[in-house]
């Protein structure tokens, strides 16, 4: 059986099914093509012939159709719930220093921050659609001896002359 593409939204474009008639008795795999950002979190449907069976972490429902048989087997994807990270730069007293924040995460580009009036760069970076997970808070980095974190809530404060 040549490869077919299925979807599930409201155009018409491609459909949410495909039906293959006329099928002898046999064994037939099906195999879905993993896409990035979605997991195949079910197959379901597909067993009402022994020997038929799923695999999840394959993307593969094997079905044994036995003369007689209509099956319909059902693969669910899911998207999983993503969520966001903002790191917000609180220099005490503001100032247009720049401070340079390297996130742990490699898909992660490093990013500078300041507090000051100007608008030239902002105090705040937002990290959305991330997958769950750990997350390293990233230090910022400014020139040495100039600023020291402050132990109450980590702002970042211009050390003592």
């Amino acid at each position: 059986m040549p490869q077919f593409l299925l979807d599930d939204d409201s155009d018409s474009t491609l459909s949410n099914m495909k039906t293959h008639s006329g099928l002898p008795a046999g064994t037939y795999a099906f195999t879905e093509t993993q896409v990035p950002g979605w997991t195949l979190s079910k197959a379901s449907g597909c067993t009402p012939s022994s020997g038929t069976s799923t695999n999840l972490g394959g993307a593969t429902a094997t079905i044994t159709l036995a003369a007689g048989d209509n099956i319909v087997c059902t693969f669910v994807n899911t998207k999983p719930a993503t969520g966001s990270i903002t790191i917000v730069k609180d220099a005490q007293p503001n100032d247009g220093q720049d401070f340079a924040f390297t996130p742990s995460q490699a898909t992660m580009p490093q990013f500078l921050l300041d507090d000051d009036s100007d608008s030239t760069l902002s105090n705040m970076k937002t990290h959305s659609g991330l997958p769950a997970g750990n997350y390293a808070s990233p230090k910022p980095r400014s020139p040495a001896g100039r600023w020291r974190a402050s132990a109450a809530h980590r702002p970042w404060a211009p050390a003592p002359t």
